[in-house]
């Protein structure tokens, strides 16, 4: 019975997470026609949805297809921090402390990461045995991706127009 409940439910759970409007994938990979990347939540619902085609519609498929996604995710965050830290590498405005800001940023990065583990972790420990727990872990992951993304790129817009 519980199979049957997670198998509906993991479906569902990818397209809230891909139809969120606050954690909505990037503008660069929205052009049309454009391949989406991996750290677009649309390519999370087209790799679920041909993984279903192709017969893997488990929570091994989906995994895979999660796993990717939040590896781009990573590596967009990766990218992004590095923009930051060229930025705060300069001297900077009068007025400004780039060299405490990049202490804070990485402190702040730490912290955020640190908190991730934390709050996913206790999902993993109150979900319970099951082929889905990682999943809900992951979802859990991949959100807190999201989000910090968007934050790192409001940041770089807001401070550094770009």
């Amino acid at each position: 019975m519980r199979s049957k409940i997670l198998r509906g439910a993991v479906p569902a759970l990818l397209a809230v997470l891909a139809a969120s409007p606050a954690l909505a994938a990037p503008a660069h990979s929205k052009a049309a026609g454009a391949p989406l990347a991996k750290d677009d939540p649309a390519w999370l619902d087209q790799c679920v949805k041909q993984a279903e085609a192709e017969g893997d519609n488990d929570t091994f498929g989906w995994g895979r297809c999660m796993l990717a996604h939040r590896e781009a995710l990573e590596a967009t965050q990766t990218a992004l921090l590095a923009r930051i830290d060229a930025h705060l590498a300069s001297k900077g405005p009068p007025g400004t402390d780039y060299k405490a800001g990049a202490a804070s940023l990485a402190t702040a990065q730490r912290n955020w990461q640190a908190f991730v583990a934390a709050d996913c972790g206790l999902i993993a420990n109150v979900f319970g045995d099951g082929t889905a727990e990682g999943l809900a872990e992951e979802e859990c992951v991949v959100l807190h991706a999201r989000a910090r993304n968007a934050q790192l790129r409001t940041f770089l817009d807001n401070y550094f127009g770009n």
